[in-house]
């Protein structure tokens, strides 16, 4: 009935109070459509934006996993060097405590024999600091692998 009305159609015959009823409630019915209508535009703005910001987070989070891979590798391969450097340490201290016991050795040879020249004394001293500071070094380098071995545990 009321597409009749808004075509110019007319209705059975109904008294004026009816008739001006059924363009009311026309009336609000149009106003109804026409707020839903706007509604669901906005609505729908509102849908393309999160469907932006999804994809930019999306994004966002497949770059972050990409630099997470990246230090893994980088810290791996760091952690790998400085383990290196700690067997290598390790050698060079292996040796030098050799020479140092020989040196001792040697000077406790001599001592029995008689006393020990300035030069080896010297020389035995300078070993002694070298040992010294060499196990400094391998202290901290089994430091610095034991943090960077936490880090990497940790990521």
């Amino acid at each position: 009935m009321i597409q009749q009305l808004d075509n110019g159609g007319s209705l059975p015959s109904t008294g004026a109070s009816d008739m001006d009823q059924l363009r009311k409630e026309n009336a609000d019915l149009k106003v109804k459509q026409e707020s839903t209508l706007k509604r669901m535009k906005h609505i729908q703005g509102q849908l393309n934006d999160l469907h932006d910001k999804y994809d930019a987070l999306e994004l966002q989070n497949m770059q972050i996993q990409e630099e997470l891979r990246t230090t893994e590798e980088s810290n791996k391969q760091e952690a790998e060097l400085m383990a290196g450097r700690v067997t290598d340490l390790t050698e060079k201290l292996g040796i030098a405590e050799k020479k140092l016991r020989e040196s001792s050795h040697k000077l406790t040879k001599r001592q029995t024999d008689g006393a020990v020249p300035k030069d080896l004394d010297d020389k035995l001293k300078g070993i002694e600091e070298k040992l010294t500071d060499g196990q400094r070094a391998l202290q901290s380098q089994d430091e610095q692998v034991g943090r960077l071995t936490a880090q990497v545990m940790s990521v």
